[in-house]
């Protein structure tokens, strides 16, 4: 392990000296979508919204070394919206293995394919141009009927075009070993083709817009906030779907929380005219009040909203969210803590409503204060609580649940 943080602190070190074109001819990239062998636990969440607004949910997760003896977890959900017509759908499901495998060599930009295989469950492949999830197993509503999800995920929007391998952690994410959690968005808004079946009866299919991201590092928060939206008008009628054609698309996605003793965020929105990341140093709220000169932070956990201010001298980002107050209107979710998986820790709802402001101002004249550019409100949107930022009546509901399912 030791090896490991000589690794990683001198790559960082190097990263900081060199220019970025002289530090990767000196060092390959790495693709920090797949695979990391070497670290506590990795994570994979897809959300995609349906034409009617519904949210479905897919995650691949890994606490290799749990303790607690459930070590994988693969999570299928469908969440209805209050206008649609489809039933509320969940499956959890506990694989012996999930394994990871190169599915193709790296191309010259470092990315690599690879496949998530879940013992007697189906697998995740991530390619080039196309993700696609491909599950099978019995419906545990009729265990004589199989639930099979077949989705096809294509014209993916990274954070950079210029650069798909960028993260949001820039030059800190080769201290891999160091950080204890790492965040990254694999794609913002991407096309989704999904069909289910139970049986053979086609429950729901269609076209929607995709995110996907993962998670890896040491452990999970003690306490989280995450949200995600996007908004963009819907494709001409007999036309699919397709996010590069519209230059309108504002995505929203925003992860924090406190491990460790410190509180840190980072956020990634995108719209027309605005590609903005917030990241530490700028998001580190220090202290048991989270003190900082560059970032406010009000969780509102028993009234459902989180408001957030985030600066750097020179852009400025002003969040308001506000989920449902119905309970009922939350998935609970099975998280990688440190002993497993086998537990109710977070809760996500898909009708919040998202408020976004974007400021600048002049470090010359920053006197003037802050002005104004862009205003959006993001609805259908995702936000979830986890840990010690979970409602009162979330903890108490998510401990009956998880005595239910799990002792």
């Amino acid at each position: 392990m030791i090896f490991f943080y000589i690794r990683d602190l001198a790559t960082f070190v190097i990263s900081l000296i060199l220019p970025g074109s002289s530090f990767r001819r000196l060092i390959p990239r790495r693709d920090h979508f797949a695979a990391h062998p070497h670290t506590r636990f990795e994570g994979y969440y897809t959300r995609i919204q349906i034409a009617d607004k519904s949210t479905i949910v897919l995650i691949f997760s890994s606490v290799p070394k749990a303790s607690n003896g459930t070590s994988h977890l693969v999570h299928f959900s469908l969440n209805p919206s209050k206008a649609s017509k489809l039933k509320a759908m969940r499956v959890d499901l506990y694989p012996p293995f999930i394994r990871y495998s190169e599915t193709t060599s790296k191309l010259h930009d470092g990315r690599q394919s690879f496949r998530l295989e879940a013992a007697g469950i189906g697998t995740l492949d991530v390619g080039h141009e196309r993700q696609t999830f491909e599950l099978d197993f019995p419906n545990p509503d009729n265990p004589n009927e199989n639930l099979q999800i077949s989705i096809n995920i294509t014209n993916r929007t990274p954070l950079d075009p210029k650069d798909v391998m960028y993260t949001p952690h820039g030059r800190v994410v080769h201290v891999d070993s160091l950080i204890p959690l790492h965040w990254h968005i694999f794609s913002t808004h991407s096309a989704a083709e999904y069909v289910v079946r139970c049986g053979n009866a086609v429950i729901c299919e269609g076209e929607g817009a995709a995110h996907l991201e993962k998670n890896w590092g040491k452990g999970f928060p003690d306490s989280w906030t995450w949200m995600q939206a996007f908004s963009s008008p819907d494709p001409a009628p007999g036309r699919k779907h397709n996010p590069r054609s519209n230059p309108r698309i504002t995505t929203l996605a925003l992860a924090g929380g406190k491990i460790l003793g410190i509180k840190a965020y980072m956020a990634v929105y995108r719209s027309a005219t605005l590609q903005w990341d917030f990241a530490v140093p700028w998001t580190i709220l220090l202290g048991r009040r989270g003190w900082s000169l560059t970032m406010k932070e009000r969780i509102r956990s028993n009234s459902c909203g989180v408001d957030l201010d985030i600066c750097t001298p020179t852009r400025r980002l002003v969040v308001q969210a506000q989920g449902s107050k119905d309970l009922k209107d939350w998935l609970h979710l099975d998280c990688p803590l440190f002993d497993g998986h086998g537990n109710v820790t977070a809760r996500e709802n898909f009708s919040a409503c998202i408020s976004v402001e974007a400021h600048t101002r002049s470090v010359l004249k920053f006197w003037k204060g802050w002005h104004l550019v862009e205003r959006t409100i993001l609805t259908d949107a995702a936000l979830e609580f986890g840990g010690e930022y979970r409602s009162t009546e979330m903890v108490e509901a998510d401990r009956i649940l998880e005595n239910a399912k799990f002792r």
